[in-house]
């Protein structure tokens, strides 16, 4: 079978494409789809349609389909956690970054396109939109009919596969600068002959820290999380469902077991203590 291949710097991190039954040039054709999405949601780019967004004073304000479209499914991973994974955490996010006093999450919501934010909430989407790029982009035209599509976003992955190209997934481990000089802490399997369609992502607490506080945070409390994980690897339905559940672990350990499984999903975490956390049905998918 044909295979494509692309990878590039984006988003602060890399993303890459792989593709059965095509091309590297079809491969680079998601990527550059997806830098054109994500250039509409990031809040890095003070020209970006989020931006803007967050600097409007104004209670109610309408937004384009892509920034809309990325916001509905935050509203949907809300919802899903049970309010653990927030968009309105933006203005907790850079108290963090500054080493200020830890504030919740604001308040926000959205219908159709229009985003109210009654207390003039600033939102960022962080992993979710990442997830929701990655996700988005195995249905883009020309490509849902490809037998196997797999996207990462750097280190969120949506995947399609017949089962014709097998898929060996390391998860890194996080304690040392460099993860290439230590052992993965396992491989994730998609076999020859498998079909799927689902989503892995990876968050935790290691690497991105902001006066020593890590760049994740409780809405709830504006804090840095407490469950010991330093980083969780979640697979589930979809990339979106997975990066939010991967938040819920790091943010609540072994006590976000009954939310994996309602939602269908699974994982395998580290703590801080150098022991692994295995929920039910993450077997399946090791090496």
């Amino acid at each position: 079978m044909i295979q494509g291949y692309a990878r590039r710097r984006s988003m602060g991190g890399w993303i890459s494409a792989v593709v059965g039954g095509a091309g590297d040039a079809t491969a680079a054709r998601i990527l550059d789809r997806i830098d054109a999405w994500a250039a509409f949601i990031t809040r890095h780019d003070p020209t970006s349609e989020l931006s803007r967004l967050n600097a409007d004073a104004s209670p109610a304000v309408r937004v384009g389909p892509t920034v809309a479209r990325a916001l509905h499914a935050a509203a949907s991973m809300r919802t899903m956690t049970r309010g653990l994974v927030d968009a309105g955490v933006l203005d907790a996010r850079l108290a963090a970054e500054q080493g200020d006093a830890p504030v919740p999450a604001g308040r926000w919501s959205i219908s159709g396109d229009l985003v109210t934010r009654p207390e003039g909430t600033r939102l960022d989407l962080g992993g979710i939109g990442k997830g929701w790029l990655a996700q988005r982009a195995l249905d883009l035209p020309g490509i849902r009919d490809l037998p196997v599509v797999l996207v990462e976003c750097d280190g969120d992955i949506a995947v399609r596969s017949d089962g014709s190209i097998p898929f060996a997934i390391q998860i890194e481990d996080p304690r040392d600068a460099d993860p290439s000089s230590l052992a993965p802490i396992t491989t994730l399997s998609l076999e020859y002959g498998m079909p799927v369609r689902l989503g892995i992502a990876t968050s935790g607490t290691y690497r991105q820290t902001w006066a020593g506080r890590p760049h994740i945070v409780d809405p709830a409390t504006g804090g840095a999380p407490e469950s010991g994980v330093v980083t969780a690897t979640v697979v589930a339905a979809d990339a979106v469902a997975a990066e939010a559940l991967a938040k819920v672990v790091v943010l609540r350990g072994a006590e976000a077991a009954p939310m994996l499984a309602s939602a269908g999903a699974t994982a395998i975490a580290l703590t801080v203590r150098n022991t692994q956390l295995r929920f039910p049905g993450i077997e399946r998918w090791i090496a």
